[in-house]
């Protein structure tokens, strides 16, 4: 699951951001999912090494801003679809966000030694 010598890239890192329409006593509003995954379960802890992030961004209203010891990538708010990243993350706490709602999309996770 980490990195082969060759310096190839794991797969499975997934940030998903979309918009679900949501229908309340109020009536129909958005509900914005913003998630970091690794082979499918939201991201606590991962061993160092280099990982390969897909973001699968079908939100109108967010961004992906990943940040941590050495990294500093984002997409931006206009650009959906897919975007690819190779990251090598090392031991440290690493950030994730969308910056026009980082006050209620901020989280973070650990990256332990491999």
């Amino acid at each position: 699951m980490l990195a082969g010598a060759a310096g190839s890239a794991t797969p499975g890192l997934v940030a998903t951001l979309k918009d679900e329409r949501s229908r309340g006593e109020v009536g129909v509003g958005i509900s914005l999912v913003f998630k970091l995954t690794f082979n499918g379960k939201r991201v606590k802890t991962l061993p160092a090494g280099t990982y390969k992030l897909v973001v699968n961004d079908q939100s109108r209203y967010l961004q992906f801003h990943l940040m941590g010891p050495g990294v500093d990538i984002s997409t931006g708010v206009a650009s959906k679809g897919r975007r690819t990243f190779t990251v090598r993350l090392r031991r440290g706490r690493y950030y994730y966000q969308s910056d026009p709602h980082a006050t209620t999309t901020r989280r973070s996770f650990m990256v332990r030694p491999s």
